[in-house]
């Protein structure tokens, strides 16, 4: 027996990378498994959270926000697997991607349009606390089609010195302009007359809330309600007031 012993030590010694290679192997095998559950959890949260709501958590709520590019991570890591030979996180890739697509898509609608109606055209613009205000007018002003509404978000005072002067009064003589720092002004313009506007909106959760006003107007003899909606983004570790 210890002549055995003996044996294999030396045989050992003289090939110590073998031990070395199954051990590495061993190792990375490992890795690749933690891998693929961790990107398998995810895909299954980030799904679940498009589909449900639920969780109400950062990041997942954020990375909702971008779920279409979601696809082509899940593509980047098959692809990777498949180079590195990983069967496991290629599995968990194709899938998760599938999975994507599958419930990005939009589904069918039993919604059919009427045949005979009042068509409107609407553009709702933010225009990032005002700086773009000028650049949407120009760009309304310079339209083939007249637009008959427009909503305005985050409109600061700058916003509604553009809005009041021409074109946009003259392509607009009604306004309901509510002027606010920052992000949480907001307007609406119409061809046609604006009638029992509501109070503006504001939710009593923290100050500095976005206004978000509503009002009627009519047009060909239908009375159409609009309403500017500019909730509050997802910021990360701040999902209440969204």
């Amino acid at each position: 027996m210890r002549n055995g012993d003996e044996a294999r030590d030396r045989a050992d010694a003289v090939r110590p990378h073998r031990r070395v290679a199954a051990s590495s192997s061993k190792t990375v095998s490992h890795s690749a498994l933690i891998v693929a559950l961790l990107v398998f959890v995810a895909g299954v949260v980030i799904v679940t959270a498009r589909l449900t709501g639920i969780p109400v958590i950062t990041p997942v709520t954020q990375l909702i926000s971008f779920y279409p590019l979601l696809g082509v991570m899940w593509l980047g890591v098959a692809l990777g697997a498949l180079v590195t030979r990983r069967w496991m996180l290629l599995s968990v890739g194709v899938v998760l991607l599938v999975v994507t697509v599958a419930t990005w898509l939009p589904g069918e609608t039993s919604i059919q349009a009427a045949d005979k109606g009042t068509t409107i055209r609407v553009v709702a613009s933010n225009v990032y606390v005002g700086e773009a205000t000028q650049t949407l007018a120009d760009k309304v002003a310079s339209e083939a089609d007249p637009v008959d509404v427009l909503l305005v978000e985050e409109c600061t005072d700058a916003c509604a010195q553009v809005l009041a002067s021409e074109p946009m009064r003259s392509l607009f003589p009604h306004q309901h302009v509510d002027a606010q720092p920052g992000a949480r002004g907001a307007a609406i313009l119409s061809r046609t007359p604006l009638v029992d506007l509501s109070s503006i909106v504001r939710p009593v959760v923290r100050d500095g809330a976005l206004a978000m006003p509503s009002a009627v107007t009519t047009i060909d003899g239908v009375a159409i309600t609009i309403k500017v909606a500019h909730p509050f983004p997802p910021i990360p570790f701040d999902l209440g007031r969204w």
